[in-house]
């Protein structure tokens, strides 16, 4: 069957195109409920021009632009070298499709076609039979065949990796194939010299005509495909059916179509030239803004957002609106508003921030105070009267009534004490009004009359109501005062933190009898049974400035605050405040929801509200935010976590290999697959882990937690930078395990993990350990051995001691016995001769001389006993001093000059007892040696010093001997006795004699150790 579009039909077109203009045809909404959130080089996007868009399987979202390909993943943008693989100049990408097969399809700036797919990649030239010209468009059909068409007209197919051309085509008009398309049941639908068709069974069959037209293909799910031609969107399906759907460019201003898909709901989106891009909806077309108007490619991705890739506008990605935004294009007097409410019927009623009422139905906003009796630009707040109508506090000390019967009615005034800051409509028909004025205070409303309670001037105002399911009515005060109005008594209700002056902003109650208390500064506070606990930012609350809450009945309680509007669950707030959990999971609705920099209002109440539909309503500075938690974007459910890349010391050793990773490296782990385990050297300074969660959906909310077990004791969370970093960890075995949370808080609790080993130094290794085991014990051991042998030297050295001090008692007890007996003994005889009658004059002298001269030599024997047992005389300078006295008084009485030569400072160091004893003695019998046989007339005594010890010589002008003497001297016990005495006590014997020049004898001793 053909379709033909004939010349009555393009006047009728032409007509409604007319029609569509003066009508002026929605095109651009101000208030769409769809908004595009930009990516450009500021963002980190390589180029701003993106000539084309595709999704792999994986999740990652790849741009053809002229800088190259580049992939990403909602957080960053990676640009990929693909001249390794196409000859130099081949950098830019023009055209980009997915495949069935897993990889893309790429179209190179300078001609070529590359299959990107890993290691598996192939690139098509001219040499493998492509033409000579630049891609104009590819298609893969069902069957995996490519169909390729050129700018000049040419055509080509590459399938099973060859290239061939077109069959059959030789039946068709005239012309150059225009476009194709694939549809879902994977043929391949042209347009050319103004036919539609299909190629199906291996030939090209005609469908319908519809002239000459620039036209656009693409596939319909529902089967068939979609055209743009002229201006119109047209359906056709596989019997050649056309249906108009209508015209999206009636001025004919939009220039040529450049991109078009149907998405998963069946919505149509068209990218054009100039009018950038419009969404078909089934019955209307709207213009969606963009960040440039001129489209260049179009995607839906697996979660459902629209990618529109602009000509110097960068990366779009479009979304439908959960926070819409209410001002006065809407109908609204004035954007900000004071107080809001719905009544019985449906209707919402709202204070403007300039005072004045507007009403909202079906047919949108209408302000509705515009006459005196609304006492214009002071009305304070609205609440919905139960019995039908509507109560209006007034800054004049005025309460209003309007119903549709009376109007406005004036229903108090001088009873009031002030200006009406809130009101609560309860359900017995009771109206509580929280007013300022000469007296600060409460009044109730009840079948009319006003019941006043009044407070001291510390209460402030009073800006906060909300009615509980038992009926008590609630009512916050600026102070931080919570008070409780039950029939017609107010008391305060004793909080633990009331000292604190706590600032009240809303106060919302539920059905399960809780009471939620939005707090200035500090967060929300919650009331249920008798308990109290309040929740900040500390437990993960998006913002501690809380000035609307508002519950959707679904589990979620929905915020309004300083920084924006957020949600959390209400079991999550009650498990952190009953201790269950630690933290909360928010969801804020910010820039990537397009409802950035929503400021809340407070200060009057009611405030926001949920209305019967179900949507819920909150005043900001920048309008009414509207939103339908029922509308929430596609999600995917838990993020499965990917590893991207683990980097140590700058050196990449594991990564993701994606289709743009042309070759691999034997020696890289591959990250998707099971690594087994890596291992770090021991060394090593910096360990980076790259992770990310590929979702595109609330992008600010979507979060991560990472461990490190063997090392982290706690989860760390975070939202960027995605990835984390140890440092010079020690050695061990660790495994670092990730996970992720989607935009509405559900965690993947599966996650990622990597498995790793630092390495030891070799000093840590079991080996080393086992053999400095062995070795301490080796040296424990020798330690054992070498203080048992300094124990039992000490032990020898204490009985050599305790010997020589007997041997030296042995030896001082025979110098008393032999030379000091000898001596008494001695001068005994000679005494008793002296006093013998008989002997004559002389002799008696003589004896007496004689017993004087004993005497004499039994003191010095005593003197040098005395000074030899003296420990305190065991030094250098002791031996020096007794020496050289002793020779200067010895030699002075056998009538020889003695010259001594000592240095002028003596060091302080130790001598032990014996040898100074036995040097004593060697010099000693050398004096005596030279008084009995040298015949000398002078004695030189030289004491010299060393590093390590001293020198003493003892020189003499006597006669001297030869050697032949000496040699008979050597064996006399005098000489032998010296050098004996010299040898024991470590030291050098040294004797020089000339026969006729004297004799010169030497000692050296070393300094013992200190």
């Amino acid at each position: 069957m053909f379709f033909v579009i004939t010349k009555p039909f393009r006047c009728k077109l032409l007509g409604s195109f007319i029609l569509f203009f003066i009508c002026g045809a929605a095109t651009a909404a101000t208030n769409s409920v769809w908004f595009s959130r930009p990516w450009q080089t500021d963002d980190g996007l390589p180029n701003n021009n993106v000539l084309a868009i595709a999704q792999t399987a994986n999740g990652f979202l790849w741009l053809g632009t002229p800088s190259g390909l580049v992939s990403f993943d909602g957080a960053q943008f990676q640009k990929f070298n693909l001249t390794n693989a196409v000859f130099a100049g081949n950098r830019g990408v023009t055209l980009m499709v997915g495949s069935r097969s897993g990889g893309l399809w790429l179209a190179m700036n300078r001609g070529a076609v590359v299959y990107l797919d890993g290691p598996r990649t192939k690139v098509f030239t001219v040499e493998d039979g492509l033409v000579d010209q630049q891609v104009r468009l590819l298609v893969e059909a069902g069957d995996g065949t490519l169909w390729i068409l050129f700018n000049g007209g040419g055509s080509r197919l590459i399938k099973n990796g060859k290239v061939t051309a077109l069959p059959g085509m030789d039946n068709l008009p005239a012309g150059q194939l225009e476009t194709l398309a694939c549809d879902a049941n994977g043929d391949i639908w042209w347009v050319k010299g103004g036919e539609l068709g299909i190629y199906r069974d291996g030939e090209f069959q005609r469908l319908a005509h519809i002239g000459n037209w620039s036209a656009g293909l693409a596939a319909a799910k529902g089967g068939g495909v979609w055209i743009d031609a002229g201006g119109h969107l047209f359906h056709c399906d596989a019997m050649g059916r056309m249906e108009d759907r209508g015209s999206f460019d009636p001025n004919r201003t939009a220039g040529n179509s450049t991109a078009l898909i149907e998405d998963s709901e069946g919505a149509v989106w068209i990218g054009t030239t100039f009018a950038g891009l419009i969404h078909y909806d089934g019955s209307t077309f709207e213009n969606i803004s963009t960040s440039r108007p001129e489209l260049q490619s179009l995607l839906e991705d697996r979660e459902g957002n629209i990618w529109a890739g602009t000509l110097g506008g960068g990366l779009n990605r479009i979304q439908r609106r959960i926070v819409q935004l209410q001002g006065v294009e809407s109908g609204l007097p004035f954007e900000s508003l004071r107080s809001l409410c719905e009544d019985s019927k449906g209707t919402l009623w709202a204070v403007t921030e300039n005072g004045l009422l507007a009403r909202h139905d079906q047919s949108g906003w209408q302000t509705v105070s515009t006459n005196a009796n609304w006492a214009p630009n002071n009305l304070t707040c609205v609440a919905a009267d139960p019995a039908g109508g509507l109560w209006i506090g007034c800054r004049t000390r005025r309460l209003l009534h309007w119903d549709e019967r009376q109007g406005v009615v004036l229903a108090q005034s001088k009873a009031l004490i002030g200006t009406i800051f809130s009101m609560q409509s309860c359900t017995n028909g009771d109206v509580w009004l929280g007013e300022i004025g000469t007296v600060h205070g409460v009044q109730c409303l009840h079948n009319g009359n006003l019941i006043t309670q009044t407070f001291p001037n510390d209460v402030r105002t009073l800006r906060a109501m909300a009615q509980d399911s038992s009926g008590n009515v609630w009512i916050g005060s600026a102070r931080g005062d919570l008070l409780r109005a039950q029939g017609d008594k107010v008391v305060r209700e004793p909080l633990p933190e009331s000292d604190e002056a706590l600032s009240i902003r809303c106060l919302t109650a539920t059905p399960d009898g809780s009471l939620w208390i939005g707090y200035d500064g500090v967060g929300v506070g919650w009331m249920k049974d008798g308990h109290y606990y309040r929740v900040s930012t500390v437990q993960g609350l998006f913002d501690d400035y809380i000035s609307q809450i508002i519950s959707d009945r679904n589990g979620w309680l929905w915020f309004g605050s300083d920084h924006g509007i957020f949600k959390a669950r209400e079991k999550d707030l009650e498990a952190v405040a009953e201790g269950k959990i630690a933290r909360i999971q928010t969801i804020h609705y910010g820039r990537d929801e397009g409802a950035e920099n929503l400021q809340a209002n407070f200060g009057y109440s009611p405030g926001g509200l949920r209305s019967g539909d179900g949507r819920l309503w909150i005043p900001t500075r920048s309008g009414l935010a509207v939103i339908d938690p029922n509308l929430q974007q596609k999600n995917i459910g838990p993020l499965p976590v990917l590893l991207q890349k683990v980097i140590v010391d700058e050196q990449t050793i594991g990564r993701y290999e994606s289709v743009a990773e042309l070759a691999g490296d034997g020696k890289m782990a591959t990250l998707q697959h099971s690594v087994g385990r890596l291992h770090l050297p021991p060394d090593y300074r910096r360990l980076e882990i790259d992770f990310t969660a590929l979702s595109f959906v609330g992008l600010e909310n979507i979060r991560f937690r990472y461990r490190l077990l063997g090392f982290d004791r706690d989860w760390q969370e975070t939202a960027t930078p995605r990835y984390a970093v140890y440092s010079r960890l020690p050695a061990g075995d660790y495994t670092f395990e990730v996970r992720a949370c989607n935009s509405e808080g559900i965690w993947n609790e599966t996650g990622a993990t990597l498995a790793f080993t630092v390495l030891p130094y070799f000093w840590q290794t079991w080996w080393f350990r086992i053999l400095s085991g062995f070795l301490v014990l080796v040296a424990v051991i020798a330690s054992v051995r070498y203080f048992e042998n300094k124990r039992t030297q000490r032990q020898l050295a204490r009985l050599e001691h305790e010997r020589a001090i007997e041997q030296e008692r042995t030896r001082i007890a025979k110098d008393i016995h032999d030379d000091l007996g000898a001596n008494l003994t001695e001068i005994t005889l000679l005494s008793e001769l002296a006093q013998s009658p008989d002997a004559p004059a002389d002799e008696i002298r003589m004896d007496i001389h004689r017993i004087a001269a004993k005497a004499r030599n039994l003191t010095n024997s005593l003197d040098e006993i005395v000074w030899a047992v003296n420990p305190r005389n065991d030094t250098l300078d002791s031996f020096v001093t007794y020496t050289c006295l002793y020779a200067e008084d010895f030699l002075k009485t056998a009538k020889i000059r003695c010259r001594l030569k000592v240095p002028e400072k003596i060091p302080n160091r130790t001598l032990a007892t014996n040898v100074r004893h036995n040097l004593f003695l060697v010099v000693k019998e050398a004096l005596n040696n030279i008084v009995k046989h040298a015949g000398a007339t002078e004695v030189g005594v030289v004491i010299s010093l060393e590093a390590t010890g001293f020198e003493l010589q003892i020189k003499d002008d006597g006669r001297g001997f030869d050697s032949v003497t000496k040699n008979k001297s050597a064996d006399r016990n005098g000489l032998l006795n010296m050098r004996q005495r010299t040898e024991d006590i470590g030291g050098r014997f040294n004797l020089q004699s000339v026969s006729g020049e004297g004799t010169i004898i030497t000692l050296a001793v070393n300094f013992p150790d200190e």
